[in-house]
């Protein structure tokens, strides 16, 4: 059975070619080109709709790929397709749209019906009128029975599927494990001959490929089952690479395809979410190392099951702190949060605050990051010291404060004595939070 198609048949059929060619088409083939496209398109929709579990598509929104790729699994029914999302919130809930296939400027294959994972970066939104320059129309190029080849219309990039060999939830968890436990910043080694460096930017899922004396290379990549797989192939050396499989327990890194490892690496100051777990003092009022007057308080740190955030507590029996855990950065962050409402109906929020040309200003919008820690790196006498991340016209955020808002959510000032919800000094404030010290 004809399972291929390459772009130069698409050209043909889409009447690109001049006309006199078209009036040769007799000459050539026994069929005519719209019997040709409906030929194919019958035979695509058998191929797509042939794996028992589905494919994988490798997705990568945005022309540039300054986003990264994405992993999505799809089952082809009939006239609808069932869809799993690296992203979604429960990835063992599909979500099932309406597919077409059909000629339009060459073999279209759509999903123009809504589907909330598969519009994802292609619907617009009011920071973002463009989305994220995502597709849900593309090119067929090649369908084969192990691959489909395909170009998103709008952004132009090559897409990728796969037939799955397990169920969409069973690859998809793997991928997100992948997403989870990696930790290195990069990874280091030889080769052929040159010294490599491949560092990983997880924001903006971006590599930037470095080997000998030749300029660095950044090429876009996606979380797999085994790794990272770059949008295309690099050379590094005499070696073309398009994935990478990391071992999360040794953390070397292997060229697929190659007999080359390098190791894996992490950023100065890294920490184990380990590290943050147990009876710690809290250090505030100092400014530096010089101050030997300050205030500490007793405090403890529970890393959460996901590894994803760290719960202080020991500041009020009525909340707890919450900072996230960074894995590829190996500290923590806290961020503007919402502690609790007292029973007077007053919402305490905690939010970072700055000391500016005397007076303090706080920083009130939820989510914003505004300290993160930095480890000492003395091993037996651990201390992670608590640096602010904004620093403008208002200051260097370094201080801790409770604000009361009312049930518009307009700040009122700050908590009060009486609602009980202060820190256990009795201020709503820490000021200048300087480090936390193992005990």
């Amino acid at each position: 059975m004809k399972s291929r198609i390459n772009i130069l048949f698409a050209i043909a059929v889409c009447g690109i070619l001049s006309t006199s060619c078209l009036y040769q088409e007799e000459d050539l083939f026994e069929e005519s080109a719209p019997e040709r496209m409906t030929s194919f398109l019958e035979n695509a929709k058998e191929v797509l709709m042939a794996p028992a579990n589905g494919w994988v598509m490798y997705y990568y929104p945005n022309s540039s790929q300054s986003y990264g790729g994405y992993s999505y699994t799809i089952k082809f029914g009939e006239e609808s397709a069932e869809v799993g999302f690296e992203l979604a919130t429960d990835i063992s809930t599909t979500v099932t749209s309406l597919y077409k296939m059909g000629n339009d400027s060459g073999p279209m294959l759509s999903f123009d019906t809504n589907n909330d994972y598969l519009h994802y970066f292609a619907t617009p939104s009011s920071s973002l009128y463009q989305g994220y320059g995502g597709d849900f129309e593309f090119m067929l190029l090649e369908v084969e029975s192990d691959h489909v080849r395909m170009m998103g219309r709008r952004s132009g990039n090559t897409i990728m599927m796969y037939p799955l060999e397990e169920s969409s939830e069973s690859y998809l968890e793997k991928v997100n494990a992948i997403q989870s436990k990696i930790s290195i910043a990069g990874a280091k080694g030889t080769v052929g001959g040159l010294d490599c460096d491949i560092a990983f930017d997880y924001s903006y899922q971006q590599a930037t490929i470095t080997a000998g004396d030749e300029d660095a290379v950044t090429v876009a990549f996606m979380f797999t089952e085994n790794g990272v797989r770059f949008y295309k192939a690099v050379t590094i050396g005499e070696s073309e690479v398009s994935e990478l499989y990391i071992d999360l327990e040794t953390e070397v890194v292997t060229l697929a395809g190659t007999s080359y490892t390098l190791d894996g690496y992490h950023p100065d100051g890294w920490c184990p979410i380990s590290a943050f777990d147990g009876e710690f003092w809290l250090v505030y009022n100092k400014t530096d190392s010089a101050d030997v007057e300050y205030n500490t308080l007793s405090v403890t740190l529970t890393p959460s099951e996901d590894g994803k955030t760290v719960a202080m507590s020991g500041l009020n029996s009525n909340y707890v702190l919450t900072y996230d855990y960074s894995l590829a950065e190996g500290c923590l962050s806290i961020s503007n949060q919402t502690l609790g409402t007292t029973s007077t109906g007053i919402t305490v929020r905690l939010c970072g605050a700055a000391l500016q040309n005397g007076y303090y200003s706080y920083y009130q919008t939820l989510g914003q990051v505004f300290q993160k820690t930095t480890f000492n790196g003395d091993e037996e006498n651990p201390e992670y010291f608590i640096v602010g991340t904004i620093l403008s016209a208002r200051g260097l955020t370094q201080s801790y404060t409770l604000q009361a808002y009312n049930s518009s959510g307009t700040r009122t000032g700050t908590v009060g004595s009486s609602t009980g919800w202060r820190f256990a000094n009795g201020s709503y404030a820490l000021w200048d939070v300087y480090s936390l010290i193992k005990k």
